[in-house]
């Protein structure tokens, strides 16, 4: 089920706009007549219906946006050490599998 969508834009970035229901947010855009920004590498089922199609990077588009609309991005930042939970970024690079949120071992 999709929610009533009113965005006057839908910008999608880095997906292959192959999974539902996410897939059906920027189709709902585009068929209530307006502009759907698809920004990826691949091609998307959506390419035929955007009113703009950019094959880039999205980190790139993103900071040409930003600069063009005079934003600063800030820096990426180690959301383990921020948070000071090194274990997790420990068990990762040790190549061990990933485990689902929430669990202790």
């Amino acid at each position: 089920m999709v929610p009533d969508v009113e965005a006057d834009l839908a910008i999608v970035l880095g997906t292959s706009l192959k999974v539902s229901p996410a897939n059906d947010l920027p189709l709902t855009t585009a068929n209530r007549g307006k502009p759907l920004v698809i920004v990826n590498l691949q091609r998307t089922p959506l390419d035929r219906i955007c009113s703009l199609r950019i094959f880039a990077k999205t980190d790139e588009v993103m900071a040409m946006l930003a600069e063009k609309l005079g934003m600063e991005i800030p820096p990426p930042r180690d959301v383990a050490a921020a948070s000071g939970n090194n274990s997790q970024r420990r068990r990762h690079s040790e190549g061990s599998s990933l485990r689902p949120f929430g669990s202790s071992s």
